[in-house]
């Protein structure tokens, strides 16, 4: 895929901007605070109706006014399409060439992967943020995946608050764990097969100088593998005492655990700061290939102020490792490191709301 422009409207500090974009690399230079992150934000916003920045697009309305609007592009599989956003009194309208599109088939538009300053935590952090991009990543390759995960979310909800209510009658907690076990099921299977897609024919550490291998395990709250679906049921039910006791509700995806490991031991307790940083990119490479060969689309790369998270000369590498493979956008307060690096490149210097167009 390629973004070839993008229009915005009432974002953030942009009032009205539409920008033209090199179908190679696109750096966004400027000082601190000056709107960069916004720029590569309001992308990101256009394709997945959400923000990697909030958890409320009502934060991304220009202040003073009550909505904006996204519209971008792209070429996908040598068609050109146009897709918009709109966010307004806290409704989302999502367009396909004008006709609109349900979140589940918009999203399969959505071949954007995000690495912010932030995105090393995924490896050491919480199980949540783990939980949380990798549900992203299944999404791109099984866009399905988003509605058995929203399918989940109504069970959960219905189920933990007949918990917190107090309900202690079985038969009601048994219709919806007959659901929970059923899509439950469905999740678990896409996350194996995930997972096998990323550790089949191993993953070595491309910034690293020795071989070291990266790998993704998989501990979910059931084991699915030596139960059938009524024996999970059973499980459940027989497991209904634990979570009335606790009033939540202990087993599901939404406590299904992933790890990573580098050089076959846990990368969180043992990798360096730098090999955490790196790890992240090696999945994503992984992902290049694993998108060619299934789907024969190639993502878009969004770097949000990656000097921050690896230095010039695993950029460099990082950068020509890319060339001519999928389409960059990078942020930098530091344009000294970037200006020398690839030839076919578009760069925006950000002043103040304006920018410069090289």
């Amino acid at each position: 895929m390629i973004i070839k422009s993008l229009k915005v409207e009432n974002f953030r500090n942009i009032s009205s901007l539409r920008m033209d974009f090199s179908d190679v690399a696109n750096f966004f230079l400027g000082k601190n605070g000056i709107g960069k992150t916004n720029l590569v934000e309001a992308i990101y916003v256009n394709f997945f109706s959400r923000s990697f920045r909030t958890s409320n697009l009502k934060n991304c309305v220009k202040m003073g006014e009550r909505d904006f609007s996204l519209s971008c592009d792209i070429v996908l599989k040598g068609i050109t399409h146009n897709l918009s956003m709109e966010y307004k009194n806290g409704v989302k309208t999502l367009k396909v060439d004008g006709k609109r599109y349900l979140l589940g088939e918009y999203l399969k538009y959505g071949m954007i992967f995000v690495i912010t300053a932030l995105s090393s935590e995924i490896v050491y952090g919480e199980p949540s943020l783990r939980r949380k991009f990798f549900d992203s990543l299944i999404t791109r390759i099984y866009p399905e995946y988003i509605y058995l995960l929203g399918r989940f979310r109504k069970i959960y909800a219905n189920k933990r608050d007949l918990l917190v209510k107090g309900v202690e009658e079985k038969e009601i907690f048994h219709i919806w764990n007959v659901e929970l076990a059923r899509v439950y099921h469905e999740i678990y299977r896409k996350r194996v097969e995930f997972v096998k897609l990323i550790n089949e024919g191993d993953v070595y550490d491309l910034f690293s100088r020795e071989r070291k291998k990266i790998g993704i395990l998989y501990s979910p709250t059931i084991d699915f593998y030596r139960m059938e679906l009524k024996d999970v049921v059973g499980f459940l039910d027989e497991n209904l005492g634990l979570e009335i006791d606790r009033g939540q509700v202990l087993f599901g995806p939404h406590r299904d655990k992933f790890y990573f490991t580098y050089d076959e031991k846990m990368a969180k307790d043992f990798a360096s700061a730098g090999e955490k940083r790196s790890i992240l990119l090696n999945i994503f490479f992984k992902m290049i290939d694993i998108l060619d060969d299934l789907k024969g689309e190639l993502p878009v790369f969004i770097f949000d102020d990656i000097e921050t998270e690896i230095d010039s000369n695993r950029l460099e590498k990082l950068l020509l490792g890319l060339k001519d493979r999928v389409q960059v956008f990078l942020t930098s307060s530091k344009p000294e490191l970037l200006e020398g690096m690839l030839e076919k490149k578009k760069i925006f210097y950000l002043r103040q709301l304006f920018f410069k167009q090289f």
